[in-house]
């Protein structure tokens, strides 16, 4: 759809206050659904123990990354709220920043009370982890913010906020989809069972998001090109900074196991060399995103409106503030 950029800047006259409730509890329910769907107590998170108590947030040892790459899908998810009063304005950008900011004191304080109200047998963590996990949610959502109030400012921006996703985004789709398709594949109630290869190629869900930025980005003009390789840089390393919250995580809790520390460490430097990443991935990705700016731009030459990101003409704009 593309409308007048008058209209763009104008928004859809929706109230501050509601701009803010409305980024309040996106942050919440859009970052954190995969954990909402384990019933708010880690049912369905083999990796983290389960708890007889609900917890808004996962504030578990091993916790760090879920709650970084959750936090910031759903900061994404509050930053893109702004559009609902206009690209240009700013009293809705701070008005989703407020937002944001409450819901995520709010979470934190009731995941805090519930910890401290868990059973006694429960592992929770300490103070030192604890402050490390609550960091992590912290950081995350405000970096999603910011991803989220940029990506509305045209389609480079938009593209690598999308790479960004394909780069940290596989445990929110997987967490998303594993709970019905277990229930459906496996004739299940949807509890914790065998992951089936239907619910295994949930993982592969990045390749075609980073194909997606990769178009988007590329469609027009032919210079945007250019910036694939930094799309793609983007997605390779974009788990680092919860990864390495999580070994900041590791550091606390091993300190008196140095053998153990440098293990980590090992697994994280790996991590980010070729030999340990999907380059299968990578290629489809490509490949995918060259028959995609190709079919596109040849669209385009034949008149056919191009919706996936174009520069827009004059007096116009996309509703997603392309430029």
């Amino acid at each position: 759809m593309v409308i007048s950029v008058e209209r763009m800047q104008r928004g859809l006259a929706v109230p501050t206050v509601a701009i803010a409730a409305i980024a309040a509890a996106a942050w919440w329910i859009v970052g954190y659904l995969p954990w909402i769907l384990t019933g708010l107590n880690g049912s369905d998170v083999t990796y983290l123990l389960e708890t007889d108590g609900a917890m808004a947030l996962p504030l578990y040892e091993y916790g760090t990354r879920m709650l970084f790459d959750f936090g910031l899908i759903g900061g994404l998810a509050a930053g893109l709220a702004r559009i609902l009063g206009g690209v240009q304005s700013r009293q809705a950008m701070v008005a989703t920043l407020v937002g944001l900011a409450a819901s995520v004191a709010v979470m934190l304080l009731q995941s805090y009370v519930a910890l401290q109200l868990a059973d006694d047998s429960a592992e929770t963590p300490d103070g030192g982890v604890l402050t490390v996990l609550m960091g992590a949610c912290v950081l995350g959502s405000l970096a999603g913010w910011g991803l989220g109030v940029v990506a509305v400012r045209g389609a480079v921006w938009f593209g690598l906020t999308l790479s960004v996703l394909a780069g940290l985004g596989t445990s929110w789709y997987w967490g998303v989809v594993r709970r019905p398709l277990d229930a459906i594949l496996d004739g299940s109630d949807g509890s914790a069972g065998t992951v089936t290869s239907a619910v295994e190629a949930v993982g592969w869900v990045w390749v075609g998001v980073l194909a997606a930025a990769l178009v988007v980005i590329g469609a027009r003009p032919v210079q945007r090109l250019a910036v694939w390789p930094l799309a793609i840089l983007i997605s390779w390393f974009a788990y680092a900074p919860g990864a390495l919250l999580g070994l900041l995580s590791s550091e606390i809790r091993y300190a008196d196991d140095p053998e153990l520390l440098e293990s980590v460490w090992e697994w994280f430097w790996q991590g980010m060399t070729p030999t340990w990443r999907a380059w299968v991935g990578y290629a489809i990705a490509v490949a995918l995103a060259v028959a995609g700016t190709v079919t596109v731009r040849y669209l385009t030459r034949l008149g056919v409106p191009d919706r996936s990101r174009p520069d827009p003409p004059s007096g116009s704009v996309s509703a997603l503030g392309r430029q």
